[in-house]
């Protein structure tokens, strides 16, 4: 299904699905991560007009908030560099209990230092986060697959990132 499935790092995975970015993460993601990450940007945008992120963070499998101060810059410059032809992207942080909420609530508050305009949201599930994309659909236009490959890429990427950690 996934045009690109990458694994990056141990537990790490990169991916991309029509205009959609994908990441799923159950270990912190390291430069390499962050480097082939720019990269594929920068291919994307090349064949999309706009494109939109699905990125997961599997809490529950012990991926960590803290990264290294290099990936943190790293990503914060992608997405600010980026901004203007994403229109939106669902940030997945699974996992309960207060951690995972308070890293939704961190993760929100670093959007409004960088400035973000696109609407990047928060959430707590796969599916929040595919709800969140599809309601763009509109917007994206036949660069947004639908619900269904949307579950199916993100479960491929799980399936990838677990194998692999």
């Amino acid at each position: 299904m996934a045009e690109l499935l990458e694994v990056v790092e141990p537990g790490v995975v990169l991916a991309q699905l029509a205009g959609v970015v994908g990441f799923y993460g159950c270990a912190p993601p390291g430069m390499k991560y962050a480097r082939r990450h720019q990269q594929l940007n920068v291919e994307i945008v090349k064949r999309y007009e706009r494109v939109s992120y699905l990125h997961v963070v599997d809490l529950s499998r012990g991926a960590s908030i803290k990264l290294d101060n290099d990936v943190r810059d790293s990503m914060l410059e992608n997405m600010r560099k980026y901004d203007p032809v994403i229109p939106a992207a669902a940030i997945v942080f699974l996992g309960g209990g207060f951690a995972a909420a308070a890293v939704r609530a961190l993760g929100t508050g670093l959007l409004l230092v960088a400035r973000i305009k696109g609407d990047y949201k928060f959430v707590s599930s796969v599916d929040a986060g595919i709800a969140h994309l599809d309601a763009y659909r509109a917007r994206l236009g036949a660069s947004l697959p639908s619900v269904r490959q949307l579950m199916g890429f993100a479960e491929e990427m799980r399936r990838a990132a677990h194998a692999s950690a």
